[in-house]
Order: structure tokens, then C-alpha cells, then sequence
């Protein structure tokens, strides 16, 4: 229960602080502006109180978990502020890869200490945040524009961003089946993931329309894909213990 709390209040507090730099911008947004705090004094006053609160949860678990929390908001102050990562091509995305990287070993280290095998298995994860990231620069391209945010999508273009999108999302089965091959995996945790990344490569050259990558249908379907494969992974591992 400490684990989620303080990982889910240190995502609020790096919510908070996103909002508070894009505030503005986001008013430019149809898909934040109408659930926007009125000043945003609110999101500051927010971001330190459930960093704090997440940083002291994180200590009673493990004294170390305080310093991965607070350089990976720091991360995400790095993406957030005025010329930060956010607004530059490649590097917002890099920021999401290794941010992933640092959340999951958030959770590793208040059970096991890090290794070669949690590192490769976290940059599973942290590649599918990044390259889901890019969807959301695709939906926000006209916004963004607007506000003068040079994201990937504003950079190179939309059809550009989602062909490599597709690229990456193609190369993340083959990624996970490598680490199986390497026996970094154990058959629980291989096979609901694999069947995962597959269906999601899959949907991803055949969905269109209201499916296509980069609307709200799509990334909704492919989450559910890793919903299933994430709770089919904890019911193996628990039917074993």
C-alpha cells in the first residue's frame, strides 16, 4: 500500500508541476482547459505537498528511495520548465524513456536491489511510455503549435512521428523476446507481455480512422493490452509463490 501511495502522490506532484510551467499553454489546449485550477498558485501549493508527503513514504520503505524520487521529479522539472526538455524535439522523449526507467526501479528497490535484469526490463517499460508519449504529441499538435511548443510532432510533422512510432512499437516484441532468449525472464512474465506488444504492433499498421494511432480510441484499446498482460503477470507470479 506505501508503495503505490508514494509513487501515485509522486505523479501528482509532477502533474502539478507541469501544469504550473504550462499553464498557459494549456489553455490552449481542448483537452486540459476546462479542468484547469483558476490560478496556478493551486499546482505549486500541490506539487509540494505531495512531494513531500511521497518522499517521507518512500524513506519508511527505504532510506535510499527519497534520492531516486526526488532526482526523478527533478527530471520532470528538467521537461516541464520554460526551454526545458518539453519544448525540444528528442530530448522530451528521452526525458519520458529515462524517467520510466527511474519509476520502476522505484519500485524495484523497495523489494530487491537493482540489476543488469531490472535495467533491461525497465527500458521495456520505459520505451513504451516514451513511444505512447509520442501519441500525445500527435493529439496535441495543433495546440502546441499554437502555443509555440516544438514538440517531436510540431518538428517533423505528424505522419513522420507516428511512422516511427510504428517502427519502435514493432521492435518492442523483438526487445522483450531478446530478453527471454537471455533468461532474464521467466516464462510468467514473458509470455503475457509478449502477447501484449504483439497485439499492440499489430493494431498499430491496421487500425485507422477513429482507431488510428494518435486518437484517444486507440490508446485506449492498446492500454487495456497491458492492463491484462500486467494483472495475468501478478496472478501467475502469485498462483507460483
Amino acid at each position: 500500500a506505501l508503495l503505490f501511495v508514494s509513487n501515485f502522490l509522486l505523479l501528482v506532484a509532477v502533474y502539478a508541476t507541469n501544469s504550473f510551467f504550462g499553464f498557459k499553454a494549456d489553455r490552449l489546449n481542448p483537452r486540459f482547459r476546462d479542468s484547469q485550477f483558476e490560478s496556478p498558485v493551486k499546482y505549486v501549493v500541490m506539487s509540494v505537498v505531495t512531494l513531500i508527503a511521497s518522499l517521507i513514504l518512500l524513506h519508511v520503505m527505504n532510506p535510499r528511495l527519497p534520492i531516486l524520487g526526488g532526482f526523478s521529479y527533478l527530471l520532470w522539472v528538467f521537461y516541464s520548465c520554460p526551454g526545458g526538455a518539453k519544448g525540444r524535439p528528442i530530448w522530451g522523449t528521452l526525458v519520458h524513456l529515462f524517467g520510466q526507467v527511474l519509476q520502476f526501479h522505484l519500485c524495484v528497490m523497495a523489494f530487491i536491489e537493482p540489476t543488469l535484469s531490472t535495467l533491461t526490463v525497465s527500458v521495456y517499460f520505459g520505451l513504451l511510455f516514451a513511444s505512447g508519449h509520442l501519441m500525445h504529441e500527435v493529439k496535441d499538435h495543433d495546440s502546441d503549435a499554437l502555443a509555440g511548443v516544438r514538440t517531436n510532432s510540431v518538428a517533423y510533422g505528424q505522419e513522420r512521428v507516428i511512422s516511427f512510432y510504428r517502427i519502435v512499437v514493432a521492435l518492442i516484441p523483438i526487445y522483450w523476446t531478446a530478453l527471454r532468449a537471455a533468461d532474464l525472464l521467466t516464462n510468467a512474465q514473458f509470455v503475457p507481455f509478449l502477447l501484449a506488444s504483439i497485439a499492440h504492433a499489430i493494431f498499430t499498421f491496421i487500425g485507422s480512422g477513429k482507431r488510428a494511432p494518435g486518437t484517444e480510441t486507440y490508446q485506449s484499446l492498446y492500454r487495456v493490452f497491458y492492463l491484462v498482460a500486467g494483472v495475468t503477470t501478478f496472478y501467475l507470479a502469485y498462483s507460483e509463490s
